[in-house]
């Protein structure tokens, strides 16, 4: 497997018509991972996830370039150094998993998504549309439960749903 350098995406990018320019230090870097603002649970989860893993090889062979854009507010770019091949090989496996199978940590993956159900279910939804979902996403618990799950309890509303993830998908 070969990962493509920070430069040939740049290329790639401009090639499809995208405006996409960079001047920086770490062009020949290998790009592992990426995220924005508008990324998922599962692509932020897979980003810090492959930075955990590599921080354990080593900090200085890897690093987040930041880039603001003017479509989705901001791009980081995980980047491995090309010249340390534990960093290089670390990096290549993470994507071989990825391909594998789409989360590399179950358990960050499931903080993310279980904060992310919190935030939408409490500041996103008012009473009477958290009553409206309990209603036709069968529910069972008790009226206490219920009560305070419509009040905004996440912690309620995700024991008495059949699907609590379900809020985000």
């Amino acid at each position: 497997m070969s990962l493509p350098t920070f430069k040939d995406t740049h290329e790639q990018c401009k090639a499809s018509g995208q405006p996409c320019d960079y001047w920086g230090e770490y062009e020949s870097w290998l790009v592992v991972l990426g995220r924005s603002k508008n990324s998922d649970v599962l692509e932020r989860s897979n980003f810090d996830a492959a930075c955990t893993s590599l921080e354990t090889i080593s900090t200085d062979d890897y690093t987040i370039e930041k880039e603001k854009h003017w479509l989705v507010g901001w791009v980081e770019t995980l980047l491995v150094n090309p010249n340390n091949q534990l960093m290089v090989a670390a990096a290549e496996q993470i994507i071989e998993s990825i391909k594998e199978y789409p989360i590399l940590d179950e358990t960050l993956h499931s903080q993310y998504e279980n904060d992310e159900c919190s935030e939408t279910w409490s500041d996103c939804l008012d009473w009477h549309d958290r009553l409206t979902w309990l209603k036709t996403h069968d529910f069972t618990g008790t009226f206490i439960q219920l009560l305070s799950a419509v009040r905004g309890s996440w912690n309620d509303a995700s024991d008495i749903l059949h699907d609590p993830s379900g809020i985000l998908y």
